[in-house]
């Protein structure tokens, strides 16, 4: 257990698993990240704005998020900004706290090749739960349960500045815990 976030860059082989952290401003946050890194069996309680953010060095690959719990992050739970070939993997992702972040409680930025599978993720509160935006490509979305609450509320959104060739696979499961005309 920690009460301070991990903040720092990070080169060739970050390993961080069965922790529970209780950051202020968030869990774990990678600069400047270099290759493998593999975060799993981790706790966020709903206490951190982001639960885990990294932003790699140019060419850095094989960042693994796997079996992380998440109890609410106000601006995010996972936020990736220019990744390669990430994977996201069995999560359970709630957002249970008002939500302040820009979109999405796993937001991929800029991000190619990225997977995000067999995730459970529970929007509770005016968060959407995937987003993928600027330049983001080829990244695969499937076997994910996404559950919102409000029919204002979005399961995936692919914004404007997207890049192609992104798949969202009909393996997913969409909930609506409060149907209203218009649902999406």
């Amino acid at each position: 257990d920690t009460d301070t976030s991990v903040s720092t860059a990070c080169y060739y082989q970050s390993v961080i698993q069965r922790c529970t952290l209780y950051g202020e401003k968030g869990g774990i946050y990678f600069t400047q990240a270099g290759d493998s890194i593999t975060i799993s069996d981790n706790n966020f309680p709903p206490l951190g704005e982001i639960g885990i953010y990294i932003s790699p060095v140019i060419g850095a690959a094989h960042q693994v998020i796997e079996r992380c719990g998440f109890q609410g992050n106000s601006k995010g739970a996972i936020v990736l900004v220019g990744c390669e070939q990430a994977k996201i993997r069995d999560c359970q992702i709630e957002q249970g706290v008002a939500y302040t972040g820009l979109g999405g409680m796993v937001r991929l930025d800029n991000c190619k090749g990225t997977e995000v599978t067999g995730c459970n993720l529970n929007s509770l509160d005016q968060g959407d739960c995937i987003r993928l935006v600027n330049g983001s490509a080829q990244n695969t979305i499937e076997r994910n349960t996404m559950n919102v609450y409000y029919a204002s509320q979005s399961h995936i959104v692919f914004g404007a500045t997207c890049g192609s060739l992104n798949l969202a696979s009909p393996s997913n499961r969409f909930l609506t815990m409060y149907t209203q005309a218009g649902a999406r």
